[in-house]
């Protein structure tokens, strides 16, 4: 079997099992201190394996150091192959409840077991998750790679008013229901939990009630309310363990012998409200019952409370926990604890953290490393050293988790404290930041940070001349920082070129890579294409010496968007598809969301519609993931790409630009409202734009070819010579490349609008040779749907 149950619908447990599978069940935790791939520990365990040699660091291949941190796609080949040699014996279920609050790692982990079973594999996966919030990230790409299985997809509903009386029967153990279940079912949309935990309250003497409570937390606070005092103050312990727990730790928090904690236990358990598993492990019902039971304690009881399980699990290394598990409880714990244990907080932040980046789990260990500097911030004994190191820790994990804007203020931060120590080496390893493992600039378009900037060069000042890594940092980060800064290019080129230098000289492979992707971003202009395809490569080589696998995605990210513009078709193919599975195995949302702009160009181009919309969905679904200083910019930008060659969806496109412009204008977006209204034929609105905002020179920028792009067929539109003059010498200089806004959206061979450019001007032969590079180029690149656009431009401008 794949993943697909057998055609009667989906088998409860008990029938696999006596169907004779072997079966394996895990409920994903939606607890913040669960380790990555906790449900896979559950599963191993329930298929009688040892956790410890499944789960242990795995030959990760020649980037792999031998402490591991990169082993998490051996990891998932290791699960893989366990799986199937467990179902080689018998056949075996895995069923994974609540995967809207998996963790990454075990998201990819599922993704790539569905993908690797063989034809014949007797093995059957059955998924849950809730409908809403619609999935996004990890869970997404589960979702299309169950979908590409051909995995069977039941949608729940609510229960009828004839199925919700058997179900209450059922819980009630009774046919006759003085219960208003018709009532009910209205008010609950038949939801079974609902249900479940009105019949519960009845039975526990609570009577039967008119009308469905506001909320079920209503339901199960008014259910607690009715038990023993001592039961409830140990459930407040048990609330605050969350998830499944020792009896062990439960009875050491509470001070209570384990006898004691179970028979405290026994009229929760009786109310439905608490489970003692056939272990001893203790588990809530439902994770709202224990959210109503920490809603209704008191907040200093709470704190105490986590605190006491923080202390315990420091001490008591028998409460049954592997230590990575114990590594996140004590991070969760002492986080809750409050402001009174700050220090201890933000220390166990951090190696919970350290913990995540080891398997890759960049999400994690930012959000951990964000509790760090949350706590830090309350310990009256923190020192500003520990500060910056926390900053720096954050800035790096949350650049591979495409948390940019995050990245941006703690290096700012980082700045702003070694300047006032008067510490350039410290400034310069805070500010490298903000380029290592980034594809686009980390500033917003068109701004220059002066206070940045005199930092910088201060802190260049005090370092004097000798060669360091510190000055080859501050020169080519103080590069990239006046890119927007008009006038400066021949400072930029000077800077760029004796950083490179540097860099070289020194020696140092991690400080080469780094020195050329910062080069790459300031050189970040089509005339400087050629050492951009230079420096990418120079990248990619020193990241696999230094075996920084996130550094290579990056470069190569930057290889193949560089390829695009270069119009080297296999270059392009190779590389992005190098990128891209790397990014896929160590989760680097950054580099798979730029290259899919510029394959959501190419195959709009190429007319595959269907795998366009595919790709734009993915897009959108990672919008949530990855935060740039562009933020504002890339909902449009996606829309734009799409419209640009779908032309039912221009002219909504269109106007959608045009209140932006009127609400606030953006020169950033004014061309391209203006080449939106001439795609979908409104000429009108077109030049009532331009004579609002006449349009300015073509920026000389990472987008020029771009901006000169949309002018040629703006002007070819209206019929506008001056336009046409504006971009037939930035296209002439770019002729025989691809116009891309850097690593992002695409439009084409440059010839094309060359050529529109040019028969407006009256060179009708240099229009037609320019028209028949284009055309052989867009055929050798296989993009029909531009192909029909120049020969629909030429036929209208007779050429």
């Amino acid at each position: 079997m794949r993943t697909r149950l057998p055609s009667q619908g989906a088998m409860t447990v008990g029938a696999a099992r006596e169907a004779g599978f072997v079966a394996a069940v895990a409920r994903c935790s939606q607890d913040d201190g669960a380790p990555p791939l906790w449900p896979w520990h559950r599963l191993l365990e329930a298929l009688g394996l040892d956790v410890d040699d499944v789960l242990a660091p795995q030959d990760a291949g020649p980037y792999a150091p031998d402490d591991g941190p990169l082993a998490a796609f051996a990891v998932q080949e290791a699960l893989l192959r366990t799986v199937r040699d467990r179902a080689a014996r018998h056949p075996v279920l895995l069923v994974v409840e609540d995967l809207h609050w998996a963790d990454t790692r075990t998201l990819r982990a599922l993704g790539h077991l569905v993908a690797g079973v063989e034809p014949g594999d007797r093995v059957a996966v059955l998924l849950t998750r809730r409908t809403h919030p619609e999935p996004a990230g990890a869970l997404l790409d589960l979702g299309a790679t169950l979908a590409r299985q051909g995995a069977r997809v039941l949608e729940l509903t609510g229960l009828g008013v004839e199925h919700a009386r058997t179900l209450v029967a059922a819980v009630a153990g009774t046919t006759s229901v003085p219960a208003p279940v018709d009532t009910w079912c209205a008010h609950t949309g038949g939801n079974p939990f609902f249900l479940v935990e009105l019949t519960r309250l009845g039975l526990s003497g609570g009577g039967w009630h008119d009308v469905v409570p506001e909320s079920v937390r209503t339901v199960v606070a008014g259910r607690l309310e009715e038990l023993p005092e001592e039961t409830r103050e140990v459930l407040v312990v048990a609330a605050a363990l969350g998830g499944e727990h020792s009896p062990l730790l439960l009875a050491t928090v509470a001070d209570r012998t384990p006898a004691e904690v179970f028979e405290l236990l026994w009229p929760a358990q009786r109310t439905g409200a608490v489970d003692v598993r056939p272990d001893g492990r203790v588990a809530f019902a439902h994770a709202l019952t224990r959210d109503a039971v920490v809603a209704a304690a008191p907040t200093g009881q709470l704190t105490r409370v986590h605190a006491r399980i923080a202390r315990a699990l420091e001490s008591s290394p028998w409460v049954g926990l592997r230590e990575a598990e114990r590594t996140f409880e004590l991070a969760r714990h002492w986080r809750a604890a409050g402001p009174a244990h700050a220090a201890s907080a933000w220390r166990a932040a951090v190696s919970a953290a350290a913990q995540a980046r080891r398997v890759w789990a960049n999400v994690e260990a930012t959000d951990l490393y964000t509790s760090a500097l949350a706590s830090h911030a309350l310990d009256p004994a923190a020192t500003r050293a520990e500060r910056y190191d926390l900053l720096l820790g954050f800035a790096e994990v949350a650049a591979r988790a495409a948390r940019w804007r995050a990245v941006v203020e703690a290096v700012a931060e980082a700045v702003r404290l070694a300047s006032a120590d008067g510490d350039p080496d410290r400034v310069a390893l805070a500010v490298a930041g903000l380029t290592r493992y980034n594809i686009w600039l980390p500033q917003s378009y068109d701004e220059v940070s002066e206070d940045l900037v005199d930092d910088l060069r201060e802190a260049l000042a005090v370092a004097g001349p000798r060669d360091s890594p510190t000055r080859c940092r501050l020169m080519l980060a103080l590069a990239v920082q006046l890119y927007y800064a008009p006038g400066y290019e021949p400072e930029v080129e000077a800077l760029v070129e004796e950083g490179l230098a540097l860099g070289r000289r020194l020696g140092d492979a991690e400080l080469r890579g780094w020195a050329a992707r910062t080069g790459w971003l300031a050189l970040w202009r089509p005339r400087y294409l050629a050492r951009r395809l230079e420096l990418a490569r120079e990248e990619v080589e020193a990241a696999r010496e230094c075996r920084d696998e996130a550094a290579e995605a990056v470069g190569r990210a930057a290889l193949a968007g560089a390829a695009v513009e270069a119009a080297d078709l296999a270059v392009w193919e190779a590389e992005s598809e190098a990128a891209e599975a790397i990014a896929r195995r160590r989760r680097l949302p950054y580099v798979e969301f730029a290259l899919g702009f510029v394959r959501l160009s190419l195959t709009l181009m190429a007319g595959r519609l269907a795998e366009a919309e595919a790709i734009e969905e993915r897009l959108r679904g990672m919008r949530s993931e990855v935060t740039t200083p562009a933020d504002e910019s890339l909902d449009f930008a996606l829309s734009f790409t799409a419209a640009t060659w779908r032309p039912e969806l221009t002219p909504a496109v269109a106007e959608a630009y045009r209140e932006v412009m009127r609400a606030a204008p953006d020169p950033f977006l004014a061309v391209g409202a203006v080449f939106q209204s001439t795609r979908a034929g409104q000429l009108t609105e077109a030049r009532a734009e331009i004579a609002r905002r006449p349009v300015p020179p073509v920026p000389d920028l990472w987008h020029a070819t771009m901006e000169a792009a949309e002018r040629a067929d703006i002007a070819a539109c209206l019929g506008d010579p001056a336009l046409a003059r504006q971009a037939v010498d930035v296209l002439r200089q770019a002729s025989s490349r691809m116009v891309v806004a850097g690593v992002s959206v695409g439009f084409g061979p440059v010839d094309g609008y060359l050529a529109l450019a040019l028969a407006l001007l009256g060179d009708v032969d240099q229009a037609r040779a320019a028209a028949a590079r284009a055309e052989a180029l867009a055929t050798t690149w296989r993009l029909p749907a531009y192909l029909g656009w120049l020969a629909e431009r030429r036929s209208s401008l007779g050429f």
